[in-house]
């Protein structure tokens, strides 16, 4: 059980730079702070899940992630970009695709030239293929 007032002392008495590493990333100066003690930490770290530094790792990851969505937004991409996007990290074939989708490659390019809409049966089969929610393949108004 944590006693609240040895964890009150405690981070009272604290350097108010590793105070700081605790608050949430106001500016882009903060941000590149939070990055370098992050790369540091990460080299310290390593792969080591119970390493003593695990707890500042995750709680550098995590404000890095909120100022990241907060502060690097992109607008939702079309769902056809976006499969086109998929299938070139992956190196896919449209016939590839083709067959994931049970469908002729003619369709397939025409899904990616965003000259037909995908199915709702589609966009569960691309879900699963790609290992991504469903709602990515969903237009965005």
């Amino acid at each position: 059980m944590t006693n609240a007032s040895t964890v009150l002392s405690a981070w009272a008495n604290l350097p108010p730079e590793v105070r700081a590493l605790a608050a949430p990333i106001q500016s882009e100066q903060q941000y590149n702070e939070a990055l370098a003690a992050f790369e540091a930490v990460w080299n310290e770290v390593g792969g080591q899940a119970d390493h003593p530094l695990g707890s500042l790792f995750e709680l550098l990851r995590d404000r890095l992630m909120a100022y990241e969505e907060r502060a690097f937004t992109t607008p939702p991409s079309p769902p056809h970009r976006l499969l086109a996007l998929l299938m070139e990290e992956r190196a896919m074939t449209q016939t590839e695709l083709a067959g994931v989708l049970g469908i002729t490659q003619g369709n397939v390019s025409r899904l990616l030239g965003g000259k037909t809409a995908l199915s709702l049966e589609a966009v569960r089969k691309l879900a699963a293929h790609f290992h991504v929610p469903p709602n990515v393949f969903l237009e965005h108004p």
